[in-house]
Parts: structure tokens; sequence; C-alpha cells
């Protein structure tokens, strides 16, 4: 089943795909290529640990705070929109 945030389904598809990886290396005894294989999945982690935010998230938060203003948009008045990319 997707998620809603991309990086949890790059990270469950690598993980499966490094596992299989790593079966077939433990199986033809390639250890260096199984061990290669497990430690892909914690690089990716990494990676986003430091930059966590994505643009389903940035939409997401827009809309959360257009619901709220929502009255005020259907009377015609202005309300400005502040974006924002969560970055470590």
């Amino acid at each position: 089943q997707p998620y809603m945030w991309p990086q949890v389904n790059q990270l469950q598809s690598l993980s499966c795909c490094c596992l299989a990886l790593a079966s077939l290396a433990f199986a033809y005894d390639v250890a260096w290529l199984a061990r290669l294989a497990l430690l892909a999945p914690l690089l990716l982690l990494l990676w986003q640990v430091r930059c966590p935010d994505c643009t389903e998230a940035l939409a997401e938060r827009l809309y959360q705070e257009l619901q709220l203003e929502l009255p005020k948009l259907l009377r015609g008045e202005s309300h400005e929109v502040l974006v924002q990319q969560l970055r470590f």
C-alpha cells in the first residue's frame, strides 16, 4: 500500500530490493555485496533525515492553512501564504 509521503515509499522499495540482493549474495557466498546491500537502506535513511520535507507535506500544510482562512477568502479578503520547506 503506498504511503502519503514518498520518502517512506522509497525506503520501503529499496529495503525490499536490498534484502533480495543480500539473500542472493549470501546464497552465492559474496559477502561484500551482501554487506553493501544491507547498508544501502541506512544510507538512504540518513539522506532523508538530512532533508525531511517533500512537496506532498508542503502541499498538505498549505491546504490546512488555507482551510482555516476559507471564510475570509470567500468574503473576498486577501491572505498571505508563507511557503517554507523544512531542512536540517
